[in-house]
C-alpha cells in the first residue's frame, strides 16, 4: 500500500501562468520527434517550470529497476543511469495514475540514498503507458524545495502525456538494446 499526500484537486485552478507554460511546450516541442522530443521536454521541465532533476525512464529488468532515457539535472543534461525503484517515489509513479509530494518527500523515503544525497524535497511523477496500456516507465520531475498549491502547472502536463508517451514508445524499440541487463 502506498501512501500518497491529500491534495485538494479542486483548489487547483489553471492560471494565465501555467496556461502560457503549456502553450510554449506545446509549441516548443511541435517541431521535435523521438529522443529529441524527450530531452526537449525534460528540458522543459527544468527551465521553463524550474525543477532541479527531470527525468523520463524506462522500466528494465522485470520493472525493479528504471532507467533514465532523458536526465535533466540542475540546467542540464547528463548522462543516463539505472537506479532500483523499490524504495523511491518511482514505484508509485509506474503503479497509478500519477504521484505528488509537495514536501518531505526524503521522510517518505529515508531509504532512498539519491534522495537523501541530492536533498530532494518534492516530487511528482506520471507513468508512461503504451497503446496496449501497459505502464514502461516514468516521467517525473524533483526538486529541492517543497512545492505549494501552486503546483497545477505540474498537474496540467498531464495533457501533454498522450504525445510523450506515443514518442517515448518510438524511442523505447532502440533503447531496448543499450538496456538489455
Amino acid at each position: 500500500m502506498f501512501l500518497t499526500p491529500l491534495v485538494d484537486w479542486g483548489l487547483m485552478k489553471e492560471t494565465g501562468k501555467s496556461a502560457h507554460a503549456l502553450a510554449k511546450l506545446g509549441e516548443d516541442l511541435a517541431r521535435y520527434s523521438g529522443q529529441d522530443y524527450l530531452d526537449k521536454f525534460t528540458e522543459f521541465m527544468g527551465s521553463e517550470l524550474n525543477v532541479d532533476i527531470a527525468t523520463i525512464a524506462f522500466l528494465t529488468d522485470e520493472g525493479e529497476n528504471l532507467h533514465t532515457v532523458s536526465l535533466w539535472w540542475d540546467g542540464k543534461h547528463v548522462e543516463n543511469f539505472k537506479y532500483p525503484i523499490d524504495k523511491a517515489p518511482c514505484a508509485e509513479s509506474v503503479s497509478k495514475e500519477f504521484c505528488l509530494y509537495q514536501s518531505m518527500l526524503q521522510s517518505h523515503f529515508p531509504e532512498d540514498e539519491f534522495l537523501v544525497q541530492e536533498q530532494l524535497n518534492s516530487y511528482i511523477g506520471f507513468p508512461l503507458i503504451d497503446a496496449d496500456g501497459e505502464v514502461f516507465g516514468v516521467v517525473n520531475a524533483a526538486n529541492r524545495y517543497d512545492v505549494e498549491q501552486d503546483c497545477e502547472q505540474f498537474v496540467s502536463m498531464k495533457q501533454m502525456l498522450t504525445k510523450l508517451c506515443a514518442e517515448a514508445a518510438l524511442c523505447r524499440q532502440h533503447w531496448s538494446a543499450h538496456l538489455a541487463p
